[in-house]
């Protein structure tokens, strides 16, 4: 169920990672992907981050682990999150809809 703004207003902070965090049209099929590659990332990042001798406590889980990884995540899938929009544009256009022997698009070159 989708939670409104106000209940998220008063929960702070919060780390997005998958499908939650990627705003992905299914055209190009790499949601799944980039959702396993999140999770690979940041229990790579707890693991380095919060090591029984760390100051994560103190310091923080997002200043420890969080920050470096939205920072990671966002600079990785943002080429996968540009190609799914085109891939949607391209596939809800008329090109796809003309006839041809060719392959989508070439038609129009």
């Amino acid at each position: 169920a989708l939670l409104s703004a106000d209940v998220l207003a008063d929960m702070g902070p919060m780390t997005l990672l998958g499908d939650a965090a990627h705003p992905m049209s299914p055209f190009k099929g790499q949601g799944a992907n980039q959702a396993l590659l999140d999770a690979l990332s940041l229990a790579r990042m707890i693991v380095r981050g919060c090591h029984p001798r760390s100051n994560w406590r103190e310091a923080g889980l997002r200043s420890r682990v969080l920050s470096e990884y939205e920072a990671e995540m966002l600079e990785r899938s943002a080429i996968k999150v540009q190609d799914s929009a085109a891939a949607a544009d391209f596939l809800h256009s008329e090109v796809v809809l003309h006839q041809s022997d060719q392959p989508r698009g070439r038609c129009l070159k």
